[in-house]
């Protein structure tokens, strides 16, 4: 992938110039094919239904450097991509399915995609796959007609490195063009990364998090596996020794015991198996693609199982190797005289299996330690005030995409007529637009000038989020408005141009809320690009300040927020908003249906959401992560619990002898008990004193994914160990109860 960086600006990675891609991309020898590529949204209407659709368009070269071919007809060809000549598309095999029932004719056929009629050339193979943009899948693609003019940094651009030539080599050849192409701004260069990188950067945090999550819970079944091998080993000690005085090597004997082992890991293997597949089954019906982002659902495939079924065998030989080896090296005249000898007294036995325990609870705190982090920062980001109220609102996305406004006025009209109509509707309490709504994962931020106020730095302009709306915006999602008033119908086209700032922007720039009447410069790009609004960037008069809306975590957060209105900036793609007065939110979005049908039949609504839900997307990722970690917490609690409860219940079995004996000479039941849980516990604190130290440790490699909780929490880790402490107790005395129990009958 090939894009624009600027050092200077701190900006690693940003999509190309249509103007800087078409003068290097002939002077770059470094690659063999690319294809430059822009996300769109297109309305296709049909002879039964209209739909919004995700689509690219994109250079002829775009599949054949992604080595796809269509499964039924043809690609496009380089006379597909020229003006006036690009009324052809190229469907998913998903959207032909859904859309066309899968008819081998729809090749030729005809379709309305924003008022044009398009043919159909082809339909690409099932197998094709590419990232989901706002959980959709991408279901048509047009040829790209690059307008070479264009300095908006609004394409991207795959490349095929030519053979031989490294990463480096072709960013070096890059940043030589760069620097002697005529351009105003040499604050840029060219970058290139590996697709699969690019793809998998942005999850990396959370793939390494989860991954050590699922390697410590690994790591605690196989501390289990160790010490009840360990145990059932130590207690057919006799048997072995009796084996090998008649002659049994102790290969054989190893031999059998592993053989025994393995059984029990395949059954174990089996179920672990069926389980996963249902537990990822429920993931499927509850995660959504949005919240974590990929291209299928989740699966459990074979590499899945080959790589787990091989860990459970290799874990379950190793220490059914080890167990084995550690009683076949026993001396065969003590085995003979005492089965228990060893069992309880053996130092190293004890040892071992004492460590196993301590490593299993240190490795839970580690794990209850992250989920309890992990969680209380879902909680903070979902309930950090925002400057917004969301409840009772609904959103829903429209494309005005259809040459018919390509006319700046009708674009203006249709918006006004939709805004008055849902005004009018039952139940409405507030209606308005937006061009994106606010704190959602997608936004727009443009450069701005501020006389008297220099850019930051040479070459680095200042840079807000932009906001288009319409009148009552801010009642709808109540916004204070601090100083001045809200736009009206008369702030159009035909009057001077106005603005309204957050009370970051006004105190940035002024220290004061005190800004009305001053004045700003929008820097907007000439651009055709469907996000970007149609303004002609003149000076506008400030006149009213808002409350800033906090956005941590989304494209546009801690910038300067600026607010033009709709009919001086209109956009095709708009966010429609109604505040319901107490009506369900289904009342809203068949209001905001009927209000658009009536105004234009033909275009399409959809993504309809409440305002709620669509602030949660941003933090989704945190929130589902939250989840898992906890999911491997609880889980790791549980087989902590069962493994101080097996190897308690072994040592309170094996000490029958001697616990029978205390109270033959007037132990009580409580000593009894105490004796076993009492070692427990000393366990538990070696365990919870280790986890202590390794938890915050271990949280700063989740770091990335925290807000507002310290990766060293003491409140967090007296909880987790007093929780701890508590299982390891309740474990370790329900065998302690049965052995007292059982000491005291067999004197009845």
């Amino acid at each position: 992938m090939v894009a624009e960086a600027s050092p200077s600006r701190g900006i690693a990675f940003a999509p190309t110039a249509p103007i800087n891609y078409v003068a290097w991309r002939d002077r770059v020898d470094a690659f063999e094919l690319t294809a430059a590529w822009r996300r769109e949204r297109f309305n296709v209407a049909t002879a039964t239904s209209a739909v919004s659709v995700e689509a690219f368009r994109i250079a002829p070269e775009f599949f054949p450097l992604l080595g796809i071919e269509p499964a039924i007809g043809r690609g496009f060809a380089d006379a597909d991509a020229q003006r006036d000549r690009d009324d052809v598309v190229l469907l998913s095999d998903g959207f032909w399915h859904r859309q066309f029932g899968g008819d081998p004719a729809i090749v030729g056929r005809a379709i309305d995609v924003d008022g044009t009629p398009c043919a159909v050339v082809g339909v690409l193979p099932p197998s094709f796959k590419i990232f989901r943009v706002l959980n959709h899948e991408v279901d048509l693609f047009r040829p790209f007609v690059l307008d070479t003019t264009d300095r908006e940094q609004s394409i991207n651009v795959y490349a095929k490195l030519a053979r031989g030539v490294s990463i480096d080599a072709a960013r070096a050849q890059l940043a030589v063009v760069y620097a002697s192409l005529p351009t105003p701004d040499r604050a840029w260069t060219g970058d290139v990364s590996l697709l699969s990188t690019r793809f998998a950067a942005q999850a990396r945090t959370t793939l390494i998090v989860l991954e050590w999550a699922a390697a410590l819970v690994l790591l605690i079944a196989c501390a289990n596996v160790a010490n009840l091998l360990l145990a059932v080993a130590a207690g057919r000690r006799k048997e072995l020794a009796v084996r090998q005085a008649l002659g049994a090597s102790r290969w054989r004997l190893a031999r059998d015991l592993s053989s025994e082992a393995l059984l029990l890991a395949v059954a174990g293997a089996v179920l672990g198996i069926l389980l996963a597949t249902w537990i990822v089954a429920v993931l499927n019906a509850v995660v959504s693609f949005q919240d974590v982002n990929r291209l299928q659902a989740f699966r459990v495939d074979s590499w899945v199982v080959a790589l787990t079924t091989g860990l459970a065998l290799a874990v379950t030989l190793v220490f059914g190797l080890l167990s084995a080896r550690r009683e076949t090296d026993a001396e065969v005249i003590d085995a003979l005289k005492d089965s228990t000898h060893g069992v309880t007294s053996g130092v190293s036995r004890r040892r071992l299996r004492h460590a196993l325990i301590v490593g299993e609870l240190a490795l839970s705190i580690v794990l209850l330690a992250s989920a309890l982090a992990l969680a209380r920062s879902a909680l903070a980001l979902l309930r950090l005030p925002r400057g917004v109220d969301t409840g009772g609102v609904m959103t829903a996305q429209i494309s005005l995409n259809d040459p018919r406004y390509a006319d700046r006025e009708r674009l203006v009209r249709t918006a006004r007529a939709i805004t008055e109509r849902l005004s009018a509707s039952p139940g409405i309490d507030a209606a308005t637009l937006v061009n994106y709504a606010p704190v959602s994962t997608i936004g727009t931020s443009f450069p701005v000038t501020i006389d008297g106020f220099p850019p930051p730095s040479p070459g680095q302009p200042w840079i807000a989020h932009y906001f288009v709306v319409a009148p009552h915006y801010f009642r709808a999602v109540w916004i204070p408005m601090l100083v001045g008033r809200d736009f009206t119908a008369a702030d159009d086209g035909s009057h001077g141009g106005v603005a309204i700032v957050s009370e970051r922007f006004a105190r940035t720039f002024w220290k004061t809320t005190d800004v009305i009447g001053r004045q700003v410069r929008t820097g907007i790009p000439s651009s055709r690009a469907f996000w970007i609004p149609r303004a002609d960037n003149r000076a506008v008069t400030i006149v009213g300040v808002v409350r800033h809306v906090r956005e941590d975590g989304t494209l546009g957060a801690n910038q300067p927020q600026l607010y033009l209105p709709y009919a001086q900036a209109p956009t095709v793609q708009l966010t429609m908003i109604a505040r319901t007065a107490g009506a369900p939110a289904a009342t809203a979005a068949a209001a905001i249906r009927d209000a658009v049908r009536r105004a234009d039949p033909e275009t399409p609504v959809s993504d309809e959401k409440t305002l709620d839900e669509v602030m949660a997307e941003p933090f989704a990722r945190p929130r589902e992560v939250a989840w898992l970690i906890g999911a491997f917490a609880a889980l790791a609690l549980v087989l902590a619990a069962i493994g101080v409860y097996g190897v308690m219940a072994y040592l309170a079995t094996a000490r029958a002898h001697e616990i029978r004996i205390r109270m033959a000479l007037g132990a009580a039941r409580a000593d009894v008990v105490w004796l076993i849980v009492g070692q427990a516990v000393r366990l538990a604190a070696i365990g919870v004193a280790i986890g202590a130290v390794c938890a915050p440790l271990a949280l700063r490699l989740a770091s990335g994914l925290l807000f507002g909780v310290r990766t060293f929490d003491p409140l967090t880790l007296a909880a987790v160990s007093a929780v701890l402490t508590l299982v390891t107790v309740a474990a370790a005395a329900i065998p302690a109860n049965r052995a007292a129990r059982d000491a005291l009958l067999s004197f009845r």
